[in-house]
């Protein structure tokens, strides 16, 4: 449209010349928006921690997670809280009894698990997190 619009203050015989010159204009301003919208799309998305749990079977929890990741066996995305501690029980030959009901209860439930058993699911995680040191 351009090239026939300036067609007349054109010299003879370079009409062809304009249009073409017109394209490489348009596909050079083209790659470089391409261009420029792929940077934006490469660069990593800033990750933020996530926040340090507040109750205590879920601190726990927290501590075998680090213990774990340090040691290369981190928790997959698509496992569950549940799931790793029933893991990380069977690589150190423990039950996880009580452990896994607490930790569902307190971030799950109506209500927090009573001290006693909260104490006990702290416990027995503290001891699945030094199990996990020690292999």
């Amino acid at each position: 449209y351009l090239a026939d619009k300036l067609g007349p203050l054109v010299p003879e015989g370079m009409g062809d010349l304009v249009r073409y010159g017109l394209l490489a204009i348009l596909a050079a301003t083209a790659a470089a928006g391409l261009w420029l919208i792929g940077r934006k799309w490469q660069r990593p998305l800033p990750v933020r921690a996530a926040p340090v749990p507040t109750t205590p079977v879920a601190r726990a929890f927290h501590r075998l997670e680090e213990v774990l990741r340090s040691r290369g066996q981190a928790r997959a995305v698509s496992e569950t809280a549940a799931e790793t501690i029933r893991r990380s029980s069977a690589l150190a030959g423990m039950d996880p009894g009580i452990a896994v009901s607490s930790l569902e209860q307190e971030c799950y439930g109506p209500d927090e698990p009573g001290k006693e058993e909260s104490r006990a699911a702290v416990d027995e995680l503290q001891r699945l997190t030094e199990a996990t040191l020690r292999r």
